[in-house]
């Protein structure tokens, strides 16, 4: 199992990886920390996605290449605006060029409600759920079923 973690510094606006930031030098707007079983990889946003902090999770998620499945926890997101909207829209997009699977999981009410005022649950519509299952093609290299974090690996 292989971990990254981003954090996006308010005062700089540029990210880091983890072992680099002084928390001291400002608020951390967005945390993404990326956790790999097989071919998938679970991203857990913490904090506001928001236009001008959003690089960290652009980053997290483009560096994803080899992955066959891209999950993103939003359980811990507390504020999302029309450029958080934009960059998911965006992230979906690029990951499903390239075949691999995008999904949202642990949606809060926040945010379920912005994509349903927005009529943006009906693009995510079937990733919104506090469970995701993931394809069998997305975690072939696990034998049996697996269990991450709310993830079902159904092969």
């Amino acid at each position: 199992m292989e971990a990254t973690t981003f954090r996006l510094q308010a005062t700089t606006g540029r990210t880091f990886p983890e072992t680099l930031v002084n928390l001291a030098q400002g608020e951390v707007m967005l945390k993404v920390q990326t956790t790999k079983l097989g071919k998938v990889a679970l991203l857990l946003v913490q904090g506001k996605i928001v236009r001008g902090e959003i690089d960290a999770l652009r980053r997290a998620v483009l560096a994803q290449t080899d992955a066959s499945a891209v999950v993103l926890d939003l359980a811990k997101v507390n504020t999302i605006d029309a450029g958080g909207l934009g960059v998911l829209l965006e992230l979906r997009e690029h990951t499903q060029s390239r075949g691999i699977e995008f999904r949202l999981k642990n949606v809060t009410r926040l945010v379920r409600h912005v994509l349903e005022i927005t009529h943006l649950n009906e693009v995510f519509e079937g990733t919104t759920l506090s469970e995701t299952s993931i394809s069998h093609s997305s975690c072939c290299s696990v034998k049996g079923k697996g269990f991450i974090a709310g993830v079902v690996l159904r092969c």
